[in-house]
């Protein structure tokens, strides 16, 4: 189950990799609010674009009709808004990428069942 909690983290965490900056073991981001792309996270233009369409194909938003159009936001908080209104509707799956390490990166489908799934199963071996 997609909460605003696992989106925030997820976005600030691609963002991350977009824009090539190391994680330093700082979680102040994951509980700040208003925070900016650009301001705050320090995304500039190119880099906003790409983690855009990143973020459409992770969270499969180019499934729906009307996808939200997340470059009308500059704060993280509206796009976790956006995409939880998203998967609000029929929406059943999410894409995760290879590293590419071995080759080009690889787009792998999961649907939310399977992802649930799997998170009920790891969470009765701890």
């Amino acid at each position: 189950m997609l909460t605003a909690w696992n989106v925030k983290r997820l976005l600030l965490d691609l963002a991350l990799k977009v824009s090539e900056q190391p994680f330093l073991g700082n979680v102040d981001n994951y509980i700040a609010e208003n925070l900016s792309w650009k301001n705050d996270i320090a995304l500039d233009s190119l880099e906003l674009l790409n983690f855009a369409a990143i973020t459409n194909t992770f969270f499969n938003l180019l499934e729906l009709d009307s996808p939200p159009y997340l470059l009308q936001h500059d704060k993280v908080d509206d796009w976790v808004e956006l995409i939880l209104k998203a998967h609000q509707t029929d929406i059943k799956s999410l894409n995760f990428f290879s590293s590419g390490t071995s080759g080009n990166v690889k787009t792998a489908n999961h649907t939310k069942s399977i992802l649930t799934r799997e998170v009920d199963f790891l969470a009765s071996l701890f």
